[in-house]
């Protein structure tokens, strides 16, 4: 980190000091057991998979060991199964929000299309229910 009063700061190379940031590439794909969305927020925000992992291997070396786990171990499990669960509950509730939000703009803009959407929709729920049975 650069302090106040740098004399060198002309020969510092760019993201040569303390940089905190995710780069992802198109190229890149990540397989995600769930929602992408919820899963790049609980990594980001949350734990990384190696480090809720490694909660769950003390937790469990412990059990197999007949001994009581770290206590903080306990406590950051907990946490993070707090926040995941507050994570996902605010994602669904964001997307119903967004889906009732776009469909109110279609049915205003597009009455005719908003229409034929949720026929088709329902068609496809009855023809669903028809093969179920």
């Amino acid at each position: 980190m650069l302090s106040p009063f740098d004399p060198f700061w002309p020969f510092r190379w760019p993201l040569s000091g303390d940089v905190a940031q995710r780069f992802f590439s198109p190229a890149l794909t990540v397989n995600y057991a769930g929602d992408a969305a919820v899963e790049g927020r609980v990594v980001a925000d949350v734990a990384s998979y190696g480090r809720q992992i490694g909660w769950l291997n003390e937790l469990v070396l412990a059990l197999v060991d007949k001994e009581l786990p770290d206590s903080h171990t306990v406590a950051n499990l907990k946490g993070a199964v707090a926040a995941i669960d507050n994570i996902k509950r605010w994602h669904g509730t964001s997307l119903l929000g967004g889906a009732v939000t776009a469909l109110d703009r279609l049915q205003a803009a597009h009455p005719d299309q908003y229409w034929s959407l949720l026929d088709s929709r329902v068609q496809r729920w009855t023809h669903a229910d028809s093969r179920s049975e």
